[in-house]
Parts: C-alpha cells; structure tokens; sequence
C-alpha cells in the first residue's frame, strides 16, 4: 500500500494532463489532498467495518463515484463560475487526482481490493499487475519501509516525474505556438484604401 506522501504526487502528477497552458496553483495543493483524502476512510473503520462493507478501508472512499463527487465539491468551493473552462478542467484534474489513489491502491497486493463500479456492485477488484507489496512485518519495520519505498518509487515516483516532464512540455509547445481555433487568432488583413 503506497505511503500517503506518494499518493499526493502520483495525484498532482496525473492532475497535470487536464490543463494544456497554465496549471493553476491552488490545483497542485488540491490534487494533493485529493491523493491522500481517500485514506481518511481508515478513521471510521476503527469501528470495525467487515471488509466487504463499502464503508470499510478501500471502500466507497475510493471509488470513481467518490472521485467525481469530491471533485466536484472542491471546484464548486475552489473556483469562480464565471470561469467555466478552468472549472471543468479542475474538476478533470481533482477527478483524476482522487481517483488516481483507488488505481494505486488497486496495484497493491494488500487488502481484499477496490469496489470500482460501486454503487452497482460492491465486488472489490485489484489490478493483474500488482507491484506494489506491503512486506510481512515480521522481517523487520525498516526492511519493509525499504521494499515499499524501493517499490513506490519505481512505480510512482519515476512515472510520476516523466509525466509531469511531458505535461510541461506540452504546455511549453502550447504557449509558444498555439492552435488556431477561431478567426480571433489569426492576424487581421491590412485595411483596403477605397
């Protein structure tokens, strides 16, 4: 199970592909506490939810249902309806920022899984990759911190960066030579002298 300081990047990391000019700064903080909200579950499973309970640890927290409604509170409170462009291209980025935590936790050979198509069913599902390993604790804490860290790093942390470096420069191409999309973006003919 990735540490929650991973689950942030990985979330600002994928937040980044929503935006093609600027990243607006309050969606970096956000995307972050968007890649760490879905764990805030754990603090009401101290009451002992089964593992099969959608209100259990890996339940609805992490599902895309939960993605998309969360997204959709933090750009309602976050952003400005005036600016509908940047609203739904937040919302795309806080989606892909709190959903990334399920994906992740899904490549993890921990738990019994993610319920994806929760409400409709409650099936918890892991992906067939499973890099992620969260070792046995009786080889030692700092050996498994070690293995995790090892593991997050490759599978997170690297990608992370790589996509990160693409997005940005993207965004370098986009500003520099934009598309035209409208007759507003070309230059306008000289005046003709009648």
């Amino acid at each position: 199970m990735p540490f929650l300081l991973s689950h942030s990047f990985g979330a600002a990391s994928a937040a980044s592909l929503a935006f093609s000019r600027t990243v607006p700064k309050r969606i970096w903080w956000l995307a972050a506490l968007c890649g760490a909200v879905p764990d805030f579950d754990y603090a009401w499973n101290l009451h002992s939810f089964r593992d099969q309970s959608w209100l259990a640890h890996r339940g609805l927290t992490h599902t895309p249902l939960f993605a998309a409604v969360f997204a959709a509170i933090l750009v309602w409170l976050a952003f400005r309806p005036a600016d509908r462009g940047t609203r739904l291209r937040a919302w795309i980025a806080l989606f892909l920022a709190t959903a990334s935590h399920g994906v992740f936790d899904a490549m993890s050979a921990y738990g019994r899984g993610i319920p994806f198509f929760f409400p409709l069913s409650s099936t918890r599902f892991h992906l067939p990759w499973q890099p992620i390993r969260a070792g046995p604790h009786g080889d030692g804490l700092f050996s498994v911190l070690l293995r995790s860290i090892r593991t997050e790093v490759l599978v997170i942390w690297i990608p992370g960066v790589i996509l990160l470096g693409m997005t940005a420069l993207r965004r370098q191409r986009f500003t520099s030579n934009p598309p035209s999309i409208s007759g507003e973006d070309r230059p306008s003919p000289p005046p003709q002298r009648g």
